[in-house]
């Protein structure tokens, strides 16, 4: 995507596909505010991150794979843990359209003879 003179806010720019796989290439004069960006495939050059964002994983519930429209398939709000949630998020606003939708997945401490057990 290029873009020129672009205000691009409160958006997930992550786990993107194209004609190669997943990828994402955003190049242009843009002002990102208060996004969810993958910095893979992004030329700075141009593009100016108007406050804090965040760069990790949006941590969508049940995202589909590139071979599948998103529209038809998947499940993309996101868990509970997500940096998207404003309770979460970097700028204390929601970031997508689609908020939360599943719980993170729970951890429980374990020792290695307990986790042993389980398998054999």
């Amino acid at each position: 995507m290029y873009v020129t003179n672009a205000s691009i806010a409160r958006t997930v720019i992550w786990g993107n596909c194209n004609d190669y796989g997943e990828g994402f290439d955003l190049a242009g004069h843009a002002v990102l505010t208060c996004c969810d960006v993958n910095l893979n495939g992004i030329n700075p050059e141009g593009i100016v991150f108007d406050g804090p964002q965040a760069y990790t994983s949006p941590l969508f519930c049940d995202p589909t794979g590139c071979g599948y429209p998103p529209e038809f398939d998947g499940d993309y709000r996101v868990r509970s843990d997500s940096p998207c949630l404003p309770e979460n998020s970097p700028c204390g606003e929601l970031i997508g359209a689609r908020g939360r939708g599943c719980d993170g997945v729970p951890v429980e401490e374990a020792t290695w003879g307990r986790i042993k057990s389980m398998y054999f």
